[in-house]
């Protein structure tokens, strides 16, 4: 039986959109479902589908369906559509897919909107899994299936107990049943938050940490992975060491990890300034006149987009990420230092030539003889642009 069958079948025994799985869309609230489907293909692998179901506006009482999402078991990508990773970079919203079902008005058309680049509705895109997040799971979110409309019957995971209550997409379960068939273990006796593939890899080393979980199932529902692995190296005087060793090396791995990530986050964000160069580089030529001493202030004018991403990580403000793109078009960003260290930034309106921002450390308004500076260096700007 195909997934649409089966998704028509189990919508009809429980309600059309009477499940309690709700996601939010930008605008109103949208009830969309999420069905995850199994089909066995040769040499007992799968291909796992991710369906979006809701009821069509267009056509009363009908429903509407979608594969956004598949994936070959033995495969190093997937294939997705209609589906983007969201990310408000708020602690009060955590980030989430946003799903494109705009055709059948269930949710926003977000093709219209600049959420992501490059984004193309109902066109399959092949993406590669990558493991980079510090966790050993994918690096992007996936979608993780609310309800399974079958089981991997005819395939070699059978047996592998996947269940969407665990919170994790098949991808990031597949890297764990890689790593040990007896993640499986886990995942019957409700041990979701042991998903991990530190405890998969020290289930796999220490085959009596599963006797040990057994006994304290209950208790270990709420234990976190190091505390799984430290209750069991009370009983393992062997495994103690194993325990306090991984943890250094866990620690030394996170903060190398971390170092990477912030380079690699630079890396990508100077990348994408480079597109303003050349404005900033030719205002830099028109006014680099100014660069001298006003006071007890050096005067720094930038020459690349780097230089203010640079200005704006040491002085903790947005000169760099929000004025760059404005650099030699509407914004004239100067650069007051003090014994080679920043201290102001300044922004003048590229048409009137009056200073607009007059900042000092963390956005702070800095005092009256930097305005006094600032203006004197406006001055000295609109001198030089009118020759």
């Amino acid at each position: 039986m195909d997934a649409k069958k089966l998704i028509r079948l189990y919508e009809a025994e429980n309600g059309n959109g009477a499940t309690p799985y709700q996601h939010l869309g930008f605008g109103r609230q949208k009830s969309v479902r999420l069905y995850g489907f199994v089909r066995p293909v040769e040499d007992g692998e799968a291909v796992f589908e991710a369906w979006l179901v809701g009821n069509s506006r267009r056509k009363r009482g009908k429903l509407a369906m979608k594969c956004v999402y598949r994936m070959r078991t033995d495969s190093e990508s997937y294939q997705i559509r209609a589906t983007f990773e969201y990310n408000s970079f708020s602690n009060m919203i955590h980030p989430h897919l946003c799903y494109d079902f705009h055709e059948e008005g269930i949710t926003e058309d977000y093709s219209r909107k600049a959420y992501t680049r490059n984004y193309v509705h109902n066109k399959w895109s092949r993406v590669r899994i990558s493991r980079t997040d510090g966790n050993g799971f994918c690096e992007w979110m996936l979608p993780k299936p609310e309800v399974m409309l079958n089981g991997w019957d005819g395939t070699k995971y059978k047996y592998w107990a996947y269940d969407p209550a665990c919170g994790l997409c098949v991808a990031d379960y597949l890297a764990l049943y890689r790593i040990t068939p007896k993640v499986e273990l886990l995942s019957k006796a409700g041990l979701f938050r042991l998903l991990t593939p530190d405890v998969c890899e020290f289930l796999e080393r220490n085959p009596r940490f599963g006797k040990f979980l057994a006994r304290h199932v209950e208790e270990a529902r709420y234990w976190s992975p190091w505390t799984a692995k430290r209750l069991y190296a009370k009983t393992d005087p062997v495994c103690a060491e194993q325990v306090r060793r991984a943890k250094r090396e866990a620690e030394e791995r996170r903060r190398l990890r971390a170092i990477e990530e912030e380079r690699r986050r630079i890396r990508k964000e100077r990348a994408a300034y480079r597109q303003y160069d050349k404005a900033i580089r030719e205002l830099y030529e028109r006014i680099k006149g100014i660069c001298t001493t006003f006071g007890a202030y050096e005067v720094v004018v930038p020459k690349t987009s780097a230089d203010m991403l640079d200005e704006g990580n040491a002085m903790h403000n947005c000169i760099g990420k929000c004025y760059a793109k404005n650099q030699g078009t509407k914004d004239i960003c100067i650069f007051l230092h003090k014994g080679g260290k920043p201290c102001v930034d300044i922004r003048i309106d590229m048409k009137t030539l009056k200073v607009v921002e007059c900042r000092g450390v963390c956005n702070k308004d800095a005092d009256k003889s930097a305005w006094k500076i600032a203006k004197q260096v406006a001055e000295a700007v609109r001198i030089l642009l009118a020759a």
